[in-house]
Formats: structure tokens, sequence, C-alpha cells
């Protein structure tokens, strides 16, 4: 599902697709990204902006957000390391950037965590259950930055190897990461961000 939601989000125009699971199947089997490429950056008298254009606007790839930073305003990014349809190289350039256009300090605003083992989303051979929500409000309404989130194992997650079943870990700020310290394996309190 998410390769062909992909493939529709960067086709213009949006490429119509049935509505049954095996008209998206057959649709996303017989998809040729090499004949479809021109439509990835392709505009109409309907989008005059083209699906590139809206993901990658103007700067993306020098970001400093002065706004953003200036108005006060707070963030935290997050990425799968293994994701496979965004590459986390891509994002963590992108935050190392942001941090050297801000004289190494976009921690001041803008915090950015790796999560091992984590695909496109939750799930995956890894611990992904994590909280950045209240990370977040707690930097924005008290003033305390985020340091490490506890991400703890899915009781429904099928991926999960038995050595991570009923397991927590650290997520650290990059490009600080989770290091073995000693103790109970499975709890996050044996990790300490290095």
């Amino acid at each position: 599902m998410g390769s062909a939601s992909l493939a529709q989000i960067f086709t213009t125009p949006p490429t119509a697709v049935g509505g049954t699971p095996e008209e998206l199947e057959a649709w996303l089997m017989g998809f040729d990204i090499a004949a479809s490429a021109a439509k990835i950056d392709a505009t109409d008298g309907v989008f005059d902006e083209s699906a590139m254009q809206f993901m990658t606007p103007p700067g993306a790839d020098n970001p400093v957000l002065a706004e953003f930073r200036d108005a006060g305003s707070k963030m935290i990014v997050f990425h799968g390391v293994s994701d496979p349809v965004f590459s986390l190289r891509d994002t963590q350039a992108w935050y190392e950037k942001l941090d050297a256009n801000n004289g190494g300090n976009a921690e001041a605003f803008a915090m950015f965590y790796r999560v091992p083992g984590m695909p496109h989303g939750a799930g995956g051979p890894t611990v992904s259950d994590f909280d950045f929500m209240t990370a977040l409000e707690n930097w924005v309404e008290k003033d305390t930055a985020p340091g490490p989130v506890i991400a703890r194992a899915m009781d429904d997650n099928k991926e999960l190897p038995a050595a991570l079943q009923g397991a927590a870990r650290k997520l650290c700020p990059w490009p600080l990461v989770a290091r073995y310290e000693g103790g109970d394996a499975a709890s996050a309190d044996s990790f300490a961000c290095k």
C-alpha cells in the first residue's frame, strides 16, 4: 500500500487507481517508474506545482528555519534507521545542515532522533512504542529540553525478535547513540546516551 501511495503522490496529475485491493495491487505491480519518471516533475493546468516542487520547496536542502526559531517554536524530528522509503542519511544530512546554519545550536529549537531498526512507521524488529509528543510539550510548555526518550516493545509486534520481547531502550538525541552499560539488557536504564 505504501509504495502505491508514493507512486500516486509522485505523479502529476495523480494517477487514478481503482478502489478495490485487487485493482490497487494490479496497478502497483504494473507501475513502471522509468516510463512515469517525467510525471514526478510535471505540472498541468490544474496542478501548477509538481509533486517534487511540493515535497522539496526552495531552500529545503539548506535549512535555516529562522522565522520558526525566532518565534520560539520547537520541533522534534525522528526517523527510522531501517526506513525503506526515505533515507535516514538524507534526514540526518538535513539536520546537520540546519545545525551548521544555526552556528551549531540547532538543538535550541530542533532535536533529531534516530530509531534503530524502525521502518517507515511503527513496527519492525525493534522497540518502536515511544512518546515524543510529551517530550515536545514539556519543551514548549515547561522549557525542559528533551533528552533520551524511552522506546518500548509493542506487545502486538510480530516482527520483534525474542531478545526484545518486553524490552525498553533509550532513543538519544543526535549525534548520541544508546550504549549498553551493563545490567538487565531489557531495561532502558542499562543504556546510556554517548
